[in-house]
């Protein structure tokens, strides 16, 4: 599968986003996943949808069509951590407390990032 023409995605072009959406799924939904699986299965999709959502909003601040995978994974990445915090935070206050599980170097709070991979370098 070849990469979409970044300039027909800025200017909205409907059939080259029909293009696009298989290449750039793996990448949404794999950042989705590495993040919520073990915490909230059921939410990775909309997670990854959602996205595709906000990179079509974004896509004519880009130069290159390289920066599409890494941008809709960051964005998945984001979104999953903060839908994660706000459910812990909904948790605690309802007093069940339950933690993510914490990593060496603690950045994301002890979540994995969107390469599947820690802070520290660990998996």
């Amino acid at each position: 599968m070849s990469a979409p023409d970044l300039q027909a995605l800025q200017r909205g072009d409907a059939a080259e986003w029909d293009m696009a959406f298989p290449w750039l799924w793996p990448a949404a939904f794999g950042a989705a996943q590495v993040t919520l699986q073990p915490y909230l299965p059921a939410e990775v999709e909309d997670v990854a949808i959602e996205s595709l959502e906000v990179l079509v909003e974004k896509v004519r601040e880009l130069k290159s069509v390289e920066e599409l995978k890494p941008l809709v994974a960051s964005i998945a990445h984001h979104r999953a951590v903060s839908l994660l915090r706000e459910r812990f935070r909904q948790e605690a206050r309802r007093g069940e407390n339950r933690e993510p599980r914490s990593c060496p170097g603690g950045k994301h709070g002890g979540l994995p990032g969107p390469g599947g991979r820690f802070a520290s370098g660990h998996p």
